[in-house]
């Protein structure tokens, strides 16, 4: 047993392909684009589109690609080198599923789906081990058939297994066309892993403003740094609820009163997190319509809303962007400073949704925006970087497909392609880092990863969903470390609060793997 605050030193393995030889240079352009499937159509709520995972699904260290759709779940098996071959789509009923995310709830060191579907029950899929899966759904005590968003896992309660939440929206009621915002949405759940491969519901214990939104993105994470995961919701419909945050007390679930100043009214339809002026703290992306909202941590239990002092408004004249949707915080170009990518697209049958007052002019094609991210703010990139991303954007996932050191993008189009965007290199360091624990939480879900060189200190988080929109990427995070030859310290902090420390000099430009100590 690991007591909390307990300091380990060691243990890193090393392992890690080697970025590839003869690595795009970055010089031209950003990222080369391509195409992973063609048009996916979307479910029936056609305006949701849907989302994408990125996960090792089938255990062989290479990153592979979930697709929910509204037939079935599809599956890409990565080749290594951010090309994919067509896997075995699970042989279940998965109609109607607009998102998911991957993460290893019954302990055995794989990574395990849930599969949130719009209108119909949602699906848990046990992996096997090789990408292949069964239907724990039953077994599991996941039921119930709602509005469904994505999920997001995290140990909410300390006991060491993931727990899950899944956000819930629904539609408001019509009346003449005209979106009338007066009854509760269909329910954000909130399931308690017993850790016998079943679940508890516990969605009575979240406060009556946390259940009733119309959420877009439900997410764990530890805003005010206690140890104890709290929950924030990325909310449609401010007018019936902001965005809240609903704190993680000894006491029980706590809505937030308004005075962390995280209850932003706006619309919002995804949610990026990280921390991005380095104080420690989660600063939160919110897309919404005709804008982005940025709020600023200032220190614990306050935040600040600081879109435009920061660079984020407002957009761009010339993208066309007018409809947000899902948003990711990360080092693109591994200058040490996060930058931020937010995808846009039509709000498809938006005349019989609009809220009275609401805008339903907005382009039909709208290009992705794309923010690099310095010690001032952001600056507006996506044209720089000749970023290409045409079309009717929804989900979205970052990471490192091909291993070479830059994150790679995949997007989701309102019926539309499925593409990949891959990093190209410069001359920055980089590193990557995963997690292995023997215990129930195998990939140190809800740990906190931080890293020394010279020019500072930097701070992520492993998460699985909770992000972007629909959406999941692996739980491993990146650094980006621009001209630091090697990183002086990597310390893990444990979701129970035990510590991991490996001492410098720590060689850069590889996949670092942190065992925990017992």
């Amino acid at each position: 047993m690991i007591l909390a605050g307990l300091l380990w030193t060691g243990c890193a393995a090393p392992e890690g392909p080697p970025a590839p030889a003869g690595c795009p240079d970055r010089t031209e352009r950003a990222f080369d684009a391509s195409i992973l499937t063609e048009g996916v159509a979307s479910a029936e709520e056609r305006f949701l589109g849907g989302g994408v995972v990125i996960a090792d699904l089938d255990g062989d260290a290479i990153l592979d690609v979930l697709i929910p759709g509204p037939d079935d779940v599809s599956i890409r098996l990565g080749r290594g080198d951010g090309t994919f071959s067509t896997g075995t789509s699970p042989p279940f009923d998965l109609s109607a599923a607009v998102g998911a995310s991957a993460a290893d709830y019954d302990g055995d060191g794989d990574l395990d789906v849930l599969v949130a579907r719009y209108g119909a029950g949602d699906v848990l899929l046990a992996n096997r081990g090789d990408g292949t899966f069964d239907d724990a759904t039953a077994i599991a005590g996941i039921d119930g058939a709602y509005d469904s968003h994505g999920p997001a896992w995290g140990d909410y309660d300390g006991d060491g297994w993931l727990d899950l939440v899944i956000a819930g929206r629904g539609d408001p009621r019509l009346e003449e066309g005209v979106a009338l915002i007066d009854t509760p949405a269909d329910p954000t759940r909130l399931y308690r892993n017993r850790g016998d491969g079943t679940f508890e519901d516990r969605t009575a214990d979240l406060p009556d403003a946390a259940r009733d939104g119309y959420t877009f993105v439900a997410s764990f994470v530890d805003l005010d740094r206690d140890g104890r995961l709290d929950l924030y919701f990325a909310n449609d419909y401010p007018a019936w609820q902001t965005g809240l945050a609903v704190w993680n007390r000894a006491e029980g679930w706590i809505a937030d009163d308004g005075s962390a100043g995280l209850n932003a009214y706006v619309a919002g339809m995804g949610l990026g997190l990280g921390d991005a002026n380095g104080d420690g703290f989660d600063d939160l992306l919110l897309p919404a319509w005709d804008r982005v909202i940025w709020l600023e941590s200032q220190g614990a239990d306050l935040w600040a809303e600081a879109t435009a002092a920061r660079g984020l408004a407002p957009l761009p004249p010339h993208a066309g962007a007018y409809v947000g949707w899902g948003a990711e915080l990360a080092d693109f170009d591994n200058d040490t400073a996060l930058d931020a990518w937010v995808a846009f697209g039509h709000l498809d049958t938006l005349a019989d949704r609009t809220p009275a007052g609401g805008d339903a002019a907005n382009p039909a094609w709208q290009r992705d925006l794309v923010w690099s991210g310095g010690p001032d703010g952001f600056t507006a990139v996506t044209d720089a970087w000749a970023v290409d991303d045409p079309g009717v954007g929804r989900g979205l996932a970052v990471a490192d497909l091909d291993r070479d050191g830059w994150l790679d993008v995949v997007t989701r189009d309102l019926d539309g392609p499925v593409r990949v965007h891959l990093g190209r290199c410069d001359e920055a360091g980089w590193l990557e880092v995963r997690l292995a624990d023997d215990g129930a939480n195998r990939f140190g879900v809800g740990a906190v990863i931080r890293i020394e060189t010279a020019g500072g200190i930097q701070q992520r988080t492993v998460r699985a969903g909770g992000t972007g929109l629909l959406s999941g990427g692996p739980p491993e995070v990146h650094f980006g470390l621009g001209e630091a030859a090697s990183v002086d310290r990597v310390e893990v902090t444990w979701p129970d609060g035990a510590i991991t420390a490996v001492e410098g000099p720590v060689a850069i430009r590889r996949l670092l793997t942190v065992e925990r100590q017992v």
